[in-house]
């Protein structure tokens, strides 16, 4: 989620249509499905776009666009450890396979990159990974 608000522009602000808005938040906000609740968050995605404009604008040379979102990736992990992906890995080795074990490593030694080749590690968990008893999140989301 975090990450995600680097990708919400100061455009933003003035977009009409909630489902542009929410864009950026598209993958976090999969789940919310009222269009009340939808629309509050478009509210706020807004709001949060005239907040960014506003520090931006504040002393007149403020951050870029660009800047913003490198500072914001920098200090937020596009690649967080996350317990089905551990246990993929974990099963595979219990097999005597530890190429995904070390593939874990890889990308979680370099998690403020953009690593395109791995994205498989950003994707939506299985189903499997969100029923009862299953912790979906690391300590950081």
């Amino acid at each position: 989620m975090w990450r995600a608000l680097s990708s919400i522009s100061t455009a933003s602000k003035g977009e009409a249509d909630d489902e542009t808005v929410l864009k950026p938040l598209e993958w976090e906000l999969k789940k919310v499905k009222a269009d009340d609740k939808r629309q509050k968050w478009a509210e706020w995605v807004r709001s949060y776009a005239a907040r960014l404009a506003e520090d931006k604008d504040r002393d007149g040379n403020g951050w870029t666009e660009e800047e913003r979102v490198a500072a914001m990736n920098k200090v937020n992990p596009k690649y967080i450890l996350r317990n089905y992906l551990a246990q993929n890995a974990i099963e595979k080795a219990e097999d005597g396979d530890y190429s995904e074990v070390l593939k874990l490593l890889e990308v979680l030694q370099r998690p403020y990159d953009e690593q395109p080749e791995n994205g498989k590690y950003t994707d939506e968990p299985p189903e499997w990974a969100s029923r009862r008893g299953v912790c979906v999140n690391s300590c950081s989301s």
